[in-house]
């Protein structure tokens, strides 16, 4: 095995001005070669959601449950194929135990194998823990620690709120020009239903006094229903505030 280090330019595209190739000195410290295994399935991330676009609701109505579709993206790290890699995953309040079927995988392949069965949650209030998230080979079995994820995910079936966060904000947006935007999330309707207002996160950065108001738009954008305008007020930042429309929709 021949090893080679080697130092060039950051920016290869003009290799030949000297100030590009000027550093204050560079070192190599603790390099360890090793043999990669054969078999080495490795669980990357764990997928779910209802419907072919995989929504994931954290809080779901009673009337809106649906199946949850539940996955792994998985990889094959050894230096063998593994034939017969195998996700699994559970909600042990309710005895869901779901595996996917046995999927062959090359060297170096990933793929996202799905359990056979969706687990669908009971239509009445309560929350349910989807975990015990693995891979694994019956042929080659392994004990690793990249066999498995260990933080659940914990769902909730609610009398009316429906919700694709868990609680806490996953992002922001902001017009730095201070123009008008709008921005929002799908959500499935599978049952006629009604609401009657909005939650929002009001970001610490948000201008006291900026106005803010919900809207409802059908699957083609077309406006359904708009709130009366908000006020944002310095007590509404770093949380949830709703926004309610004047009747119900």
């Amino acid at each position: 095995i021949l090893v080679r280090f080697r130092w060039t330019t950051a920016i290869a595209t003009t290799p030949t001005v000297a100030n590009y190739w000027i550093t204050y000195g560079w070192g190599i410290d603790d390099v360890k070669l090793f043999e990669n295994l054969e078999y080495d399935l490795t669980l990357d991330k764990v997928v779910w959601g209802v419907g072919a676009d995989l929504f994931p609701y954290y809080k779901t109505p009673i009337a809106q449950v649906q199946p949850i579709k539940i996955g792994g993206i998985v990889t094959n790290n050894g230096s063998l194929p593994s034939t017969d890699a195998k996700f699994t995953a559970n909600v042990a309040s309710v005895s869901f135990a779901g595996a996917s079927a046995a999927t062959p995988l090359a060297a170096g392949e990933s793929d996202t194998l799905y359990t056979t069965t969706e687990f669908t949650p009971t239509a009445a209030v309560g929350s349910f823990t989807i975990n015990g998230f693995n891979v694994n080979s019956v042929l080659h079995p392994e004990t690793d620690a990249n066999n498995s994820i260990t933080a659940p995910v914990v769902i909730e079936v609610t009398n009316n709120t429906y919700a694709r966060d868990n609680g806490v904000k996953d992002g922001l947006f902001r017009d730095v020009n201070k123009a008008a935007y709008e921005i929002g999330n799908w959500f499935q309707i599978w049952e006629p239903a009604a609401t009657m207002g909005l939650d929002v996160f009001v970001e610490s950065t948000t201008s006291t006094g900026a106005a803010i108001f919900a809207t409802i738009r059908d699957g083609e954008r077309t406006l359904v229903a708009q709130s009366q305008e908000y006020i944002v007020k310095a007590t509404d930042k770093n949380k949830f505030i709703t926004l309610k429309f004047d009747e119900f929709i």
